[in-house]
């Protein structure tokens, strides 16, 4: 279950802890040892999966009954309703998908105020030196794109003749390749 719809669910008094109603999200629970039921049927404390995948191109990164989707590639021995992909990558972007079942950790990847970076390899339409002269220290000044949008400090650092890599600690929507 998303984190938003436990706490909404918490909230409503759907959860008990040892059979005591609690609606306070922040409320304290020791795992294994207390008992914590949803709207009256046990919630087992088992333990949570981690997975990885390398994500093809053609794939979307979330749930969708029409369109293919990286959720559709999990194998059926894996599939669990909580099990989330931490992370977006375009349907065209192939890469590393890191999915787990453990909301605490998803959030820690994904929340900016982590500062957990992320690191993308770009192949360029053009050679590296096509690259605007100052690129690289806007990047890790913090740029302004186009749209408005002011990023916070990244690195930008030619790996290849037409390669580059690019790390964020953000996800803003197609940053690396905007």
């Amino acid at each position: 279950v998303p984190l938003k719809q436990a706490q909404q669910r918490i909230r409503r008094g759907e959860v008990s802890v040892d059979g005591t109603v609690v609606t306070e999200p922040r409320h304290q629970v020791v795992p294994g040892v207390e008992s914590i039921a949803c709207d009256g049927s046990p919630v087992p404390a088992g333990e949570h999966s981690f997975c990885l995948m390398h994500k093809p191109p053609g794939y979307i990164c979330q749930r969708h009954p029409r369109d293919p989707s990286v959720y559709d590639l999990v194998p059926e021995h894996l599939r669990r309703p909580d099990l989330a992909a931490c992370g977006r990558l375009d349907r065209d972007t192939t890469g590393m998908l890191l999915f787990a079942t453990d909301g605490g950790v998803q959030s820690l990847l994904l929340h900016p105020t982590s500062r957990v970076w992320k690191e993308y390899t770009a192949v360029l339409q053009e050679d590296c030196s096509a690259l605007r002269p100052g690129a690289q220290a806007a990047f890790e000044a913090g740029m302004q794109l186009a749209d408005g949008l002011q990023c916070a400090p990244a690195g930008l650092e030619a790996v290849g003749a037409s390669t580059v890599r690019v790390r964020v600690h953000e996800g803003h929507f197609h940053q690396a390749e905007r």
